[in-house]
């Protein structure tokens, strides 16, 4: 079915070789070149900020499907380089999650997703204060304009013979 499948985008080679490589290890066979190809696939697919969390399952999904024996450091850089761009904070916090991930972390690189996802307030369960009277005042903005909306429809349903 993967063979016979025609791929024209880049995430669907990527994907597609995830699920070769899935396949050969379902079989009890070796992946060796497959696992490799599944590798440079996803090493090809274009970062866009707006697919930062596909881009994220895809590179910790060939990190898990990665052999023992490959080295997965191409494909933690990416996934660093994917959790420290632009909208990367929820990348940062699912790939920290990932155990293989932070095996292969060099250094203090860690803390640094760390600081991502906490300057980020993803890791806040409460709203700071500024944010909390920002988010008050546009709640009473927006109850002001649906009265103003009802109050004009409620004018117009009773002219309408």
């Amino acid at each position: 079915m993967l063979r016979n499948s025609s791929l024209t985008e880049q995430w669907e080679l990527a994907v597609s070789s995830c699920l070769a490589v899935l396949c050969l290890r379902i079989d009890g066979q070796p992946t060796g070149f497959t696992a490799q190809q599944m590798v440079t696939e996803y090493l090809a697919v274009e970062h866009n900020p707006a697919l930062v969390m596909f881009n994220t399952h895809l590179g910790l999904t060939v990190l898990d499907l990665l052999p023992d024996g490959d080295d997965p450091a191409p494909v933690i850089d990416r996934l660093m380089s994917t959790a420290t761009g632009v909208g990367g904070a929820n990348g940062a916090r699912e790939s920290l999650a990932h155990p293989r991930f932070l095996n292969g972390l060099p250094g203090g690189q860690a803390a640094e997703l760390m600081e991502i996802v906490k300057s980020s307030t993803l890791g806040q369960s409460v709203l700071s204060p500024e944010s909390r009277t920002r988010l008050l005042a546009s709640v009473e903005i927006s109850e002001v304009a649906a009265m103003r909306q009802l109050e004009i429809a409620r004018l117009g349903a009773m002219q309408t013979p």
